[in-house]
Formats: C-alpha cells, structure tokens, sequence
C-alpha cells in the first residue's frame, strides 16, 4: 500500500504489517514444528524486500514489515539450530512482477526504478526462486540468519526514492 506518510492511515499500515510481518511468524514455527516431528534438519526461507533495508516514505508499512522479517529470520535460527534448522530470508528488489506492472508501463515511473538499479533491469521471479533454492539446499548448509538481496545493485547506491 503506497501513499504519501502524513495521510497514511493506521487501518492500511496494520493491514501491510499483518500480511507482511504477522504471517511470517506462525508459518515460520509451523514449518519449524513439522521438520522437528520430521527429525530432520532442513532450511526455511522466509520473503523480506529490499526495504527492509532501504526507507521509501510512500511506503512506511512495507518498509516496516520487511525490516520485521529480516529480524525475524535473525531470531529464529538462534533458537531453530539445535535442532538442525537454518532459517534465511531473500530480499528482492524490482522483480517483474504483476506488482510492477504499474512501473513497467509508466515511462518514467521505470526511468525511476532503473535510476536506482545498477543492473539496468528487473529481476525475474525465476532469479528469486533460484536465490530460494540455493537458500535451501544443502550448498547454503553454514548459511543461516542471513537475508539475501536480489536488487541489480541497488543497495549498493543507497537510494532511498
């Protein structure tokens, strides 16, 4: 939910900051839960944003929820280890996606986006799935705590609009 920060209402933020963040919680103990009674170790990998890290004032409860996440997926594996559970994060930035659509097909919207985006392209889902899969596969097997951006460089530049 994007809107400007004086006029952005608590109704729309707690709505953004249940789906985003509040979700996450019982699915990641839900998942943690199964793979102790499965008596296996195995990766959990949780979806945060490349706003979690950068701040974006149209957009206070995305940022907010994602920062959540990120700490979230640091919590958990302190007390998922012992039972041999990873737990990461992937962070994507502008993904062609359906929620970029409105991007895509606004010139200059995409001279924004592609401003901030080294690569000078969008990510695909495919290239997120593929971050997804490394994360739980046994390749990621000393990675845990960890959120891992797919953004085309664009924290590197640390802009923030």
């Amino acid at each position: 939910m994007q809107g400007d920060f004086l006029d952005y209402g608590p109704a729309d933020f707690q709505r953004v900051i249940t789906i985003n963040l509040i979700g996450v919680f019982p699915a990641t103990q839900r998942a943690a839960k199964s793979i102790i009674v499965a008596g296996k170790g195995r990766a959990i990998v949780n979806m945060s944003s490349t706003n979690a890290l950068v701040a974006i004032p149209s957009v206070p409860a995305c940022c907010a929820s994602r920062a959540g996440v990120m700490q979230l997926t640091r919590a958990a594996p302190l007390a998922l280890a012992p039972h041999g559970i990873r737990v990461n994060a992937v962070g994507p930035g502008s993904i062609d996606t359906e929620m970029m659509a409105s991007v895509n097909t606004n010139p200059e919207a995409l001279k924004t986006a592609m401003s901030r985006t080294p690569l000078q392209r969008m990510g695909t889902a495919r290239e997120v799935g593929d971050v997804v899969t490394f994360l739980a596969s046994d390749k990621a097997s000393y990675i845990t705590g960890e959120t891992i951006c797919i953004d085309g460089g664009r924290l590197g530049l640390n802009y923030t609009v």
